[in-house]
């Protein structure tokens, strides 16, 4: 469930709040970008202490980014019998990688983050395309339509129960 929440509240709430703070001070014409665009955007808010709030929620959010995706990792691995080793073998992997996150330039890591997320989808896509039919045949047990998208006599007998 926390997944879901930290989702939701990084997300909505604090990329909401970070855009509306930069449109409504520096605006996007201040030839700034990135990091230095934030924290000008939150200086004219918060004034000297917008840098150390700004470093803070970085390190947190980079924090709980990390224990969020091992979890996930860890999960995925014992779901498929990993066993002691494979997770030994995963949590050296995952260290392996934090640590070359944070000693390589940013852009390199966002294109390999990106290209490692796609990735993920191809599985993905996989197994809905595979299981097409059962989705099918589950939502049409759940929606009682018998194959067919529109019923025009169910339709009408909901229709009518609404009205009454």
């Amino acid at each position: 469930m926390w997944g879901v929440a930290e989702v939701v509240l990084d997300t909505l709430v604090m990329c909401t709040m970070t855009a509306a703070v930069i449109l409504l001070t520096v605006g996007l014409d201040s030839g700034l970008d990135g990091a230095k665009l934030t924290i000008a955007a939150f200086s004219g808010v918060f004034g000297s202490g917008a840098e150390g709030f700004l470093a803070i929620a970085t390190v947190l959010f980079a924090f709980s980014s990390l224990l969020t995706w091992s979890w996930c990792g860890e999960s995925a691995l014992r779901y498929l019998k990993g066993g002691k080793t494979g997770l030994a073998v995963y949590r050296t992997l995952f260290l392996g990688a934090a640590v070359l996150g944070g000693t390589i330039p940013m852009q390199t890591v966002l294109i390999v983050s990106d290209l490692l997320n796609f990735y993920m989808c191809l599985p993905n896509l996989l197994a809905i395309f595979r299981l097409r039919k059962v989705s099918r045949q589950e939502t049409d047990k759940i929606s009682g339509r018998n194959g067919r998208l529109y019923n025009k006599k169910q339709q009408n007998s909901s229709t009518l129960q609404l009205n009454q």
